[in-house]
């Protein structure tokens, strides 16, 4: 439904802008323009400029409300604005450190997703990782080639050349595997594969057991932090719902 609406101008000095907006705007349906764009631009006007001081706390109070299972059913105490902000920073800095807890737990989630993602396309190698780094005599590299460039890759290769390319996982645009050669000729057979586009991918050290068996692992890993995100996010609930 459309009202019909009348244009009006309200002024008067700053100090009583409170009591204009407790008393008159706040209790009428008002739509605000620019003064601004009322007024020739050889009037002496400029825009009421002024922080809200109670923006920091609203957000805050929002926040914390988003964490109420039934805020409708809330029981609100009539209490003052210096009393409310008071309360509300004390719930807000009890949860400050449970907050924290939750803030490491998830770089701990973040960080093992990294490492899953870099492992995973490793999992059919058929040797632990620990094997691999300890090999005396030859080096490798653990990396991907673009499928175009993987199709070819042999026939490029130096057929005198001694190494070794162990295939993981084929996808529609990479090939990813690790590549193997004797220490004295690893830099030769290192340039051939940077020819053909091998982008390589380390892996982190801390893993050393086969790929597939720490994939396993940092998933059950993750899956223990979640419980533990689960249970702290129930002590703020907690705090929230008591208070």
């Amino acid at each position: 439904m459309i009202e019909k609406m009348s244009f009006v101008t309200l002024a008067g000095p700053k100090t009583e802008i409170d009591n204009l907006v407790e008393n008159y705007l706040s209790k009428h349906d008002i739509h605000l323009e620019n003064a601004l764009t009322e007024f020739s631009s050889n009037e002496q006007f400029t825009t009421f400029s002024e922080e809200n001081p109670f923006k920091a706390a609203l957000n805050k109070s929002h926040e914390l409300m988003q964490l109420v299972k039934e805020p409708e059913k809330a029981k609100v105490s009539n209490v003052g604005v210096k009393d409310a902000e008071k309360f509300l920073y004390k719930i807000d800095d009890s949860l400050a450190d449970v907050r924290s807890e939750i803030d490491d737990l998830d770089k701990e989630i973040e960080s093992l997703n990294t490492d899953y993602g870099i492992l995973a396309p490793f999992k059919t190698l058929n040797y632990t990782l620990k094997r691999i780094y300890d090999m005396e005599f030859f080096k490798y590299r653990f990396g991907k080639i673009p499928r175009s460039e993987f199709d070819k890759f042999e026939s490029y290769l130096d057929p005198d050349m001694d190494e070794i390319f162990l295939t993981c996982l084929v996808e529609s645009e990479y090939v990813y595997g690790v590549f193997f050669a004797p220490i004295d000729k690893f830099n030769e057979v290192a340039k051939d594969f940077r020819n053909i586009h091998f982008d390589e991918i380390p892996i982190p050290k801390q893993y050393k057991g086969f790929p597939n068996d720490e994939c396993l692992n940092i998933a059950k890993n993750k899956a223990e932090l979640d419980e533990k995100i689960k249970s702290k996010n129930a002590e703020i609930s907690t705090v929230v719902e008591t208070n």
